[in-house]
């Protein structure tokens, strides 16, 4: 079954001594239960790339990012880790390891939160950037439904 579902995500990366994060709000849908489900969602990214996001959760222990649209992506992750993943963008595609420290999920079809703590190193001397993604999913509330009840 699918449920209509408000996505927030927050990303945050360590770069050098400083930190950035960016956070998203957007409407998507919830499909599956606790121990296997997917979230899907759209994401406008400006300048017209635009994409579809799919993050499949399985045994809450693989995590499996698909983009597709201006930018194509699979991010595989499982704590404990490496794995060789291809970000393709317009300009071309990028080879980069991903190496997941921590993933913890406690999403059902009502909503919750899944955890990502992990690190992007490109195969080169470049040292690899640390992140953290909290993806939070909570019910849709309807305008002035408390009023009505």
């Amino acid at each position: 079954m699918e449920y209509d579902r408000i996505i927030k995500i927050l990303n945050t990366e360590r770069i050098g001594g400083g930190e950035e994060s960016l956070e998203i709000t957007t409407r998507g849908a919830l499909q599956g239960d606790a121990n296997d489900y997917s979230l899907s969602y759209y994401e406008h990214l400006g300048a017209g790339l635009d994409c579809t996001t799919r993050i499949h959760v399985k045994d809450k222990r693989f995590v499996s990012i698909m983009r597709q649209g201006a930018i194509n992506s699979l991010i595989t992750m499982e704590p404990g880790n490496r794995h060789q993943c291809i970000y393709s963008t317009p300009y071309g595609d990028l080879p980069i390891g991903v190496w997941t420290n921590e993933l913890s999920s406690d999403i059902d079809v009502h909503g919750g939160e899944l955890r990502l703590k992990y690190v992007v190193d490109f195969d080169g001397p470049i040292p690899g950037q640390r992140k953290n993604m909290k993806i939070t999913v909570s019910d849709i509330q309807q305008k002035g439904s408390a009023e009505n009840d």
